[in-house]
């Protein structure tokens, strides 16, 4: 059977060495002749929330048009084809596969990480599409990310705030200066909903941009917020009002996804899970995980206004995921296996409404879990 990317990198704990850079990315898509007008108009997204949802609506409003799109999104929940998208259709396994195994000796030869592969695999299989536009979704920061080899393009900085601390560092300036870093020499810059010292910052920071903040996002909720972004950018793109509504949009799997009482919405860090607690739903119980990396407490302590139950439980099959045993936070169930959890919410005779959220990767098993006993 043939090598899968995903058993190539297995080993490679990147994660414990990764340095940035993009040296290896532009080298090794140089060597397969890549240019960058293959892809069409390139709406390039950065930022810490909404990237993916933006991306997806996005490509929805512009294929309604009838607009040829590529997109490229990360992470992936059931399957790793969901991250390379050509008119809202995964791309056909063989043809990864196909992509992956002759590209192999480029990705061994300059020593690609994980997402650089996948990028280089993306931007080969994009251009021989030769898509209208292509919507690209930075997969961690912005200035040293894969995909800001891109030069020409529309970027988009959705909202900001601190995630991947350990390789963005934890001062705010820091992150923002990251993440507008995609701008480049681009004059129309896309802003989401973000807090008005960060807007502040970018506009000192871009004084001769033309940017597009988002109006009026204050009392929105997060679909809508991600809705009305993506409409702006299909407004300028086009010259059309969007005439459709949010509502008449597919979301993605594990936002706001509900399957049967259990509600999935990832939530993988602080910023997203103030938005959770700012929406009108209530809960009879929450079901969190996380990884290592993030504030348990501070994410738990949030979470308690939404339901009188937490249940705090641990990724199965992850090594980054957080250790329950090591943590105590007053008036929480602790149970280490999220499978007794949710059996215990399916075989009660009352409906119970359970929200299921934390890191995307644990949303992500629950979601196959619950669809296997439902």
């Amino acid at each position: 059977m043939d090598v899968t990317l995903s058993d190539f990198f297995n080993s490679r704990k990147e994660f414990k060495q990764l340095d940035l850079t993009l040296d290896r990315i532009s080298n090794a898509l140089t060597d397969i002749g890549f240019s960058e007008k293959n892809l069409g108009k390139i709406v390039h997204i950065a930022g810490t929330n909404g990237k993916g949802s933006t991306a997806y609506y996005l490509a929805q409003m512009l294929r309604k048009d009838g607009c040829n799109v590529a997109m490229f999104t990360s992470p992936h929940i059931d399957d790793i084809t969901e991250r390379i998208q050509y008119n809202l259709e995964n791309i056909n396994y063989k043809d990864f596969q196909h992509l992956f195994h002759k590209n192999l000796n480029i990705i061994k030869k300059h020593a690609l990480t994980f997402f650089e592969a996948l990028t280089l695999i993306a931007f080969d299989f994009f251009s021989d599409k030769s898509p209208h536009i292509s919507i690209i979704e930075t997969g961690l920061g912005g200035r040293y990310d894969a995909t800001n080899i891109l030069n020409k393009k529309i970027p988009v900085i959705t909202t900001i705030s601190q995630d991947h601390i350990k390789f963005l560092g934890k001062n705010i300036y820091k992150i923002i200066e990251e993440k507008i870093a995609i701008c480049k020499d681009n004059s129309d810059i896309f802003i989401g909903d973000n807090k008005n010292f960060i807007n502040t910052h970018i506009s000192k920071l871009l004084p001769d941009k033309n940017l597009y903040f988002l109006k009026d996002s204050e009392n929105l909720d997060t679909a809508d917020i991600n809705f009305s972004l993506s409409s702006e950018i299909y407004k300028f793109i086009t010259n059309k009002e969007i005439e459709i509504k949010a509502v008449n949009l597919k979301t993605l799997p594990c936002r706001m996804e509900r399957i049967g009482n259990f509600t999935l919405d990832g939530a993988h860090n602080i910023a997203a899970l103030y938005r959770i607690q700012k929406s009108k739903d209530r809960y009879d119980a929450v079901i969190f995980s996380c990884t290592n990396e993030r504030d348990v407490e501070t994410s738990v302590n949030i979470l308690k206004t939404k339901a009188k139950k937490i249940y705090l439980t641990e990724i199965p099959d992850n090594d980054r995921s957080i250790d329950i045993s090591n943590i105590d936070i007053d008036a929480v169930y602790r149970i280490k296996d999220p499978k007794i959890i949710i059996d215990s919410f399916l075989k009660q005779n009352e409906l119970q409404k359970v929200l299921i959220t934390g890191s995307l990767y644990f949303c992500a098993w629950c979601r196959k879990y619950i669809k296997g006993a439902v």
